[in-house]
C-alpha cells in the first residue's frame, strides 16, 4: 500500500534509534542504519526477523599523502572480502587497487596514482572506494579525494 501509515513493525534490539532504510529490489530484505550505535541491521523484511548487525568503524577511509602516492587506511569491525577500486567521479574504474580477504583491525595501502595500464592519472578529483562483503551483506564507503602534482 501506498501510505505512510503503519503496516507492521520489527523489533531490532541493539538499534537505538533507526535513522534510514534501504530495501532489497525485491523488497524482501532491508539494512537500516543505527543511529546511535555507529552499525547497520539487516533484516527479513518478509519473515520479520533481524538477520544481523554490522559495526561501522568510526575513521573508515583515511587518504593520506606520502610523497607521490596516496595512502589509503580502513578499518573492518568483521572479516569481509573487501574491494578497493580508484575511479573517477563519474564511476569509471581507474584502478583495481586491491581485493582480497581481511580480516579485523586497521588495514592500509598506497596507490602510485597510476591507472590499471600503469599510466599516471590526470589531475583532477577521484573517489577511493572499499566495498565489503561478509555475511550480513554488502557496505560501500567512498571518500573524494584530488589528484594534484606540482610541477
Amino acid at each position: 500500500p501506498h501510505t505512510m501509515a503503519l503496516q507492521a513493525s520489527i523489533l531490532v534490539p541493539k538499534c537505538k534509534g533507526i535513522n534510514h532504510a534501504d530495501f532489497s529490489i525485491d523488497g524482501r530484505f532491508a539494512i537500516f542504519t543505527c543511529e546511535f550505535q555507529g552499525m547497520v541491521a539487516k533484516v527479513d523484511v518478509v519473515a520479520g526477523k533481524v538477520l544481523g548487525y554490522l559495526k561501522l568503524s568510526r575513521s573508515i577511509l583515511r587518504p593520506t599523502r606520502r610523497g607521490g602516492s596516496l595512502g589509503i587506511s580502513f578499518r573492518q569491525a568483521r572479516e569481509a572480502d573487501v574491494n578497493v577500486t580508484i575511479r573517477t567521479v563519474s564511476g569509471r574504474v581507474v584502478r583495481h587497487l586491491r581485493s582480497d580477504h581481511f580480516g579485523t583491525g586497521r588495514h592500509s595501502m598506497a596507490w602510485n596514482v597510476k591507472n590499471d595500464d600503469r599510466k599516471v592519472v590526470r589531475d583532477g578529483r577521484y573517489l577511493v572506494r572499499v566495498r565489503a562483503v561478509n555475511p550480513i551483506g554488502p557496505v560501500a564507503l567512498v571518500k573524494p579525494v584530488t589528484v594534484h602534482r606540482r610541477f
